[in-house]
C-alpha cells in the first residue's frame, strides 16, 4: 500500500507527464510554423492528415501570434504549476498564497480555458478538413490535464 505522501503526489506527477508531452508537441508545431522548408514530416500522411499543411495555413495563428506558440506558453504555465504542486513546501516559501488548494484551483481554471480552446481548434480542423497528429497529441494532453485538474481540485 502506498503511503499518504506518495498518494498525494500521483496526480501532480501525472500532470507533469502530460504537460511535458503537450509541451513537446507544441514546440514541434511551433517549429513547423516557422519552418521555411516544405519537406514532409513524420505526421504528414497525406494532404488531409498533415501537421505541416495546418501549421503553415492561414488558420495557424491569431493575429501575429502562432497558435502553437500559445500552446508552448500554456504548457510552460502548466509545468510551473504542476511542479509547485509536487513541491508544496517550496511553493509556500515562494508565497503563502500558493497552497495546494489554490494551486489546484489555478490549474483547473487554466486547463478549463485550454480545454475550451482545444474544442475550438478541433472544430476548426474539422471545418477546414486538415487533421494534425501533433495537434491530436496536444488535445489528449490538454484533456488529460483538465480531468486530472478536476480530480485534484476536488481532492484537496
Amino acid at each position: 500500500m502506498l503511503d499518504k505522501k506518495l498518494k498525494e503526489k500521483i496526480i501532480p506527477a501525472l500532470m507533469l507527464v502530460f504537460t511535458i508531452i503537450g509541451l513537446m508537441s507544441a514546440i514541434y508545431l511551433t517549429d513547423l510554423y516557422y519552418s521555411t522548408e516544405s519537406s514532409d514530416t513524420i505526421c504528414d500522411i497525406n494532404s488531409t492528415v498533415s501537421c505541416t499543411n495546418l501549421a503553415q495555413s492561414e488558420y495557424s495563428d491569431i493575429g501575429p501570434v502562432p497558435i502553437a506558440l500559445l500552446g508552448v506558453v500554456a504548457y510552460l504555465a502548466f509545468l510551473l504549476i504542476s511542479s509547485l504542486m509536487l513541491l508544496p513546501n517550496f511553493a509556500k516559501r515562494i508565497c503563502s498564497c500558493l497552497t495546494s488548494k489554490n494551486l489546484a484551483k489555478i490549474m483547473l481554471i487554466l486547463t478549463s480555458i485550454g480545454m475550451l480552446f482545444t474544442v475550438y481548434l478541433i472544430a476548426v480542423e474539422l471545418i477546414i478538413q486538415i487533421l494534425c497528429l501533433g495537434c491530436f497529441i496536444s488535445w489528449i494532453a490538454t484533456g488529460a490535464l483538465w480531468i486530472l485538474s478536476f480530480i485534484q481540485y476536488h481532492k484537496v
